[in-house]
């Protein structure tokens, strides 16, 4: 009876819920890992660990997310956190009080004045936990322990409990990019990077093949024979995505009259549009004649889709074509001071038009051919338009690893596949942090950056591709 029941108030359609789908209209209430823990539950010790039954045990052992308040007390904290607040001393910091650390570091949305949003179990001391990722779980703790609920689809579950369907990998990378993009209530802006906090470069294939998991990937393969494919195109939307949603906040936070939002918020723009040598050298003075205007702004680097790459899967996405919705965002933001009112409506306008992509990709198989040619967009130098720079060269690696993958998955013994010597050559010199390095998985611009070398690299790569 409590799925006829259920059911009797939905409107079916058929489908999962996805990024784009309407959030639940209740404040959600969260419960805290610790309603997961139960040994009967998902806290048991079963063999091997991390499958069904120790999902919990598994992420307190190995999942860094569980750690992401315990680091508010390290030195690095500290630091960031007095500078950001201008405090006069390390003693007086205090980022594990601070909502603007907690709604990351803890909950999406935490707010210390609303502590009937969260139970008394709840303990901030679990870090981003089990909910981060699968929706507060004050509508569905017990419902998913009942007989029944196997019977939901996810957009049921998501719609009427706001349980996540993690399954979908449209969702899952959503949930990512609520704190590894931001949000309006979540954003690392130039302030706190000036402070000391890392710049928020998510990839979304990249992060999800490093973090430990508590699930099959072959199950997730099953489920989707493109995965490798799909999780990178998804991430080119998803990021871009949540950039745009972030822009269109800070936009609209500067328009009231005794706002005092700072406009243009720096963090829009790649650090070395301003931090750079006077004197031109290394990778700056490689590209001199391509080099934007001396004091002008290079707005997305890092978030703007890789068009040129994503090709025929998502038509008219190049900011570098002046009529697009993108260009003209970007003719927009390279302007001394951006009108904000604009900025927020063509955000949003563009914000759009990629959730309606998001879901026609995301319903739709990625193809070998699709896969082949989106690898060799990946390895082609075109520079008509801008310079190398390092975070194009490190999307671009990112681009090829993870096409490689969906190629090796289709036919391991395929030909055309990138060499992977030069592939190795292309991460020494990219200097990309290693998974036990201590900067933690940081993607940040080494000085030491050589555009000439990196070319040499890719052109290596291409060769080998085009001749296997």
């Amino acid at each position: 009876m409590f799925c006829l029941a259920l059911g009797s108030t939905l409107t079916m359609t058929g489908r999962p819920a996805s990024a784009s789908d309407p959030v639940p209209v209740e404040t959600p209430v969260w419960t805290g890992t610790g309603s997961c823990a139960a040994a009967a539950c998902h806290g048991g010790r079963r063999e091997p660990i991390g499958l069904k039954g120790s999902e919990y045990s598994f992420s307190e052992a190995y999942d860094p997310h569980s750690r992401a308040f315990s680091v508010l007390y390290n030195d690095r904290s500290l630091v960031i956190e007095r500078n950001y607040r201008r405090l006069a001393s390390l003693e007086a910091a205090r980022p594990f009080e601070d909502d603007t650390c907690l709604r990351c570091h803890v909950h999406q949305g935490y707010d210390a004045r609303t502590p009937w949003s969260r139970t008394p179990e709840f303990a901030v001391a679990d870090g981003a936990g089990c909910e981060g990722c699968h929706g507060a779980a004050g509508k569905w703790l017990v419902p998913h322990m009942e007989y029944g609920w196997q019977g939901l689809s996810d957009r049921q579950k998501y719609e009427v409990f706001g349980m996540r369907p993690t399954k979908d990998l449209l969702a899952r990378g959503q949930s990512c990019t609520e704190c590894h993009v931001g949000l309006g209530s979540t954003d690392v802006n130039h302030d706190l990077i000036a402070a000391g906090h890392p710049r928020l470069n998510f990839e979304y294939g990249s992060q999800l093949a490093k973090l430990p998991k508590h699930w099959r990937v072959d199950d997730d393969k099953a489920r989707h024979p493109d995965y490798e494919a799909k999780v990178w195109v998804l991430g080119q939307i998803l990021t871009a995505r949540a950039s745009l949603d972030l822009l269109e906040s800070r936009a609209s936070r500067s328009i009231p009259d005794d706002s005092t939002s700072p406009w243009p918020e720096f963090a829009e723009y790649s650090c070395f549009s301003c931090h750079h040598e006077l004197v031109q050298q290394g990778w700056a003075s490689a590209n001199a004649t391509q080099l934007p205007k001396p004091g002008s702004l290079q707005w997305g680097t890092w978030s703007l889709p890789m068009a040129k790459v994503l090709g025929p899967l998502g038509p008219g996405l190049d900011a570098d074509e002046s009529g697009s919705t993108f260009g003209q965002l970007r003719e927009l933001m390279s302007r001394p001071v951006p009108d904000a009112a604009l900025v927020a409506n063509r955000a949003r306008a563009a914000s759009d038009e990629l959730g309606r992509l998001a879901e026609s990709i995301n319903g739709v198989r990625i193809g070998t051919g699709d896969v082949r040619n989106m690898l060799s967009a990946a390895l082609k130098l075109d520079e008509s338009s801008r310079p190398l720079d390092w975070d194009g060269a490190a999307r671009r690696y990112l681009a090829i690893v993870a096409l490689d993958k969906a190629l090796a998955d289709s036919d391991p013994s395929a030909p055309g596949r990138p060499d992977q010597s030069a592939l190795g050559r292309l991460y020494k010199d990219l200097d990309l942090p290693l998974q036990v390095d201590r900067r933690g998985g940081i993607f940040d611009s080494p000085y030491r950056f050589d555009a000439e070398r990196i070319k040499g690299d890719l052109r290596s790569l291409l060769s080998a591709h085009s001749n296997p």
